[in-house]
């Protein structure tokens, strides 16, 4: 075997050593939850065609990367065109040598999902948080609600104060995270032109809510994600309304900024990551 058989089969071994847990001493996982609509679903668009991870494949990659022992937690699973039953297999162009495998699929919501959906049933926000317990949970609705004219801006930022209120009720020690939704752009619905200055309002209304919010000194304040300004739609969209792979990889990377900031303690480091620090 030459020596670049054997490293690549020693770095394989070590991938799944890793990945496995059972062969290193580990804190018990954080439990995050990525609660959304299609762009959380990811998947490629149209719907269907995989052209995309999702952003949850970039995010989840990249945590485990530095080394957070994770779990992604909700009823749902898989990107769109993917089922319990036949789980998202990542295409070969995504398996590279950074971010070898996806491999934790779970999260709550669905294409086409309001911030509605959370707010009552046996999906209510409140009823996600004692079910699946999760210590952080990231947000980015309000997409269907602004361009289905479902909501005013700042109706829909007040649902999302309520949204906000059930995960509290549901589990008071959740670190929240909501995002300043991605750009839409007009003409995205059939309702008409206005998309892309609706989502503008919608995002200051949102941060007027949020603010509000964090004068509950009881609670983790609120950590208001800005995606608005940092998603670029014309390089970062599939078409006028949800992320292309590159576009997933922005909103990985700024949650992954966010969760880094002010989300983990360095508790929640696994093992190994002290390993490769010490060189024990």
């Amino acid at each position: 075997m030459t020596l670049i058989l054997q490293w690549k089969f020693i770095r394989c071994v070590l991938i799944a050593l890793i990945m496995s847990q059972s062969f290193f001493t580990v804190a018990e996982p954080i439990k995050i939850m990525p609660m959304g609509d299609s762009i959380t679903k990811g998947g490629g668009y149209p719907v269907g065609s995989l052209d995309s991870p999702s952003y949850r494949y970039y995010l989840f990659n990249s945590l485990l990367k530095k080394g957070w022992n994770v779990d992604f937690v909700g009823p749902m699973t898989g990107v769109a065109g993917s089922s319990k039953e036949q789980p998202y297999q990542l295409p070969v162009k995504y398996a590279d040598v950074e971010f070898p495998f996806f491999v934790d699929q779970d999260f709550s919501g669905d294409t086409g999902w309001t911030i509605d959906r959370f707010l009552q049933g046996r999906l209510s926000a409140e009823h996600l948080m004692k079910k699946y317990q999760p210590e952080i949970v990231l947000i980015h609705l309000g997409t269907n609600n602004i361009g289905a004219r479902l909501d005013s801006p700042i109706s829909a930022a007040n649902k999302m104060g309520r949204l906000v209120d059930l995960i509290r009720l549901g589990n008071s020690g959740t670190k929240i995270f909501i995002a300043k939704i991605i750009p839409l752009l007009d003409h995205a619905y059939a309702q008409g032109a206005g998309e892309y200055e609706l989502v503008k309002r919608f995002n200051i209304e949102l941060e007027n809510v949020i603010r509000n919010k964090n004068t509950q000194k009881q609670f983790f304040p609120i950590v208001l994600v800005d995606m608005w300004n940092y998603v670029n739609p014309a390089l970062m969209l599939a078409e006028k309304t949800h992320p292309n792979n590159r576009g997933d990889k922005k909103i990985a990377a700024l949650w992954l900024a966010a969760i880094n900031e002010t989300g983990m303690s360095d508790k929640d480091y696994i093992f190994w990551n002290q390993f490769q620090q010490t060189g024990q």
